[in-house]
């Protein structure tokens, strides 16, 4: 398997557990992120050290920084109503 496959992989396994616990098994989204996010920052932490998970959060930060909101971008995601 390539690297792109293996991201691929990981990513639609990571999309599939959050549609699981949020849509299937009713958890809140916001709880389901940070659950996640925690998780996967100790082991990180665990695996590399703090310094290098500080680090890699900070620059996560910066990259996601000045992102819209989810409930700013529902108007772009609806579907057209009646005519124009």
């Amino acid at each position: 398997m390539t690297d792109d496959e293996q991201i691929r992989l990981v990513v639609a396994s990571t999309q599939n557990m959050v549609v699981q616990l949020h849509q299937i098994e009713g958890i809140p989204l916001s709880l389901v992120l940070a659950v996640m996010h925690g998780e996967v920052m100790a082991m990180i932490a665990a695996g590399y050290g703090g310094a290098q998970a500080a680090g890699m959060a900070r620059r996560a930060a910066d990259d996601v920084e000045g992102y819209p909101e989810m409930n700013d971008c529902k108007l772009a995601t609806m579907q057209p109503q009646g005519r124009a």
